[in-house]
């Protein structure tokens, strides 16, 4: 039986959040059947009722694809054909690139997540950040293809618009994009991991 590391909120229905190319039968350390294409639920507000349990899910899931992406790795290696697998996996849905071979960098602890480059395994905020850039890349010229992101600090849009830029520079073609920001150096700025090109420019280096 496979389980999804997902407890029910009891204040709305959950729309599912999918990463196509995660198992959907992934064997923990425990030996339980999870299943890790299942982003969890994210709570509705600091007053959702269930929203330590929530909270815990999702850890509990970020913890699973990490080891997912160690053990991927190690199965490319020991089987070089299975690298054209992983490439069609990544072309096939910018989350799965991101979840299994990208990396933010922050300095600041929290989240009980570390500091330096980290996995960019998304928060259900940022997967739905993503569907929604990819929805205007479908949509065909015109008002439906525009859209505008409304954001506080320390929600990591930013990188995941820029991880979003390198999946498509990566597996999309032709491909253009334009990086724009009220000052000139946290659009290029060489070794600085503010910088939106540096970004990108670190995750070409670690893939």
């Amino acid at each position: 039986m496979t389980v999804a590391i997902q407890p029910q909120s009891t204040t709305r229905t959950a729309t599912e959040r999918r990463i196509v190319g995660l198992p959907r039968e992934w064997e923990s350390r425990s030996g339980e059947i999870v299943d890790l294409s299942l982003v969890p639920e994210s709570p509705t507000s600091a007053h959702d009722p269930n929203r330590y349990a929530l909270q815990d899910a999702w850890k509990r899931w970020h913890h699973e694809v990490r080891l997912y992406r160690v053990w991927v790795v190690e199965q490319v290696a020991a089987i070089p054909e299975l690298a054209e697998i992983e490439l069609r996996r990544c072309a096939a849905d910018p989350l799965y690139f991101m979840a299994v071979y990208a990396h933010i960098y922050e300095v600041r602890q929290g989240q009980g997540m570390g500091t330096g480059f980290l996995p960019a395994i998304p928060f259900p905020f940022q997967y739905d950040l993503v569907r929604w850039l990819q929805r205007r890349m479908d949509t065909e010229l015109g008002a439906g293809a525009n859209g505008f992101i409304s954001k506080s600090r320390d929600m990591g849009a930013t990188w995941e618009c820029v991880l979003f830029v390198l999946h498509q520079f990566l597996f999309t073609e032709p491909f253009i994009a334009k990086l724009i920001s009220r000052r000139e150096d946290l659009v290029d700025n060489a070794g600085d991991m503010d910088s939106m090109m540096e970004r990108i420019s670190a995750n070409m280096e670690l893939l």
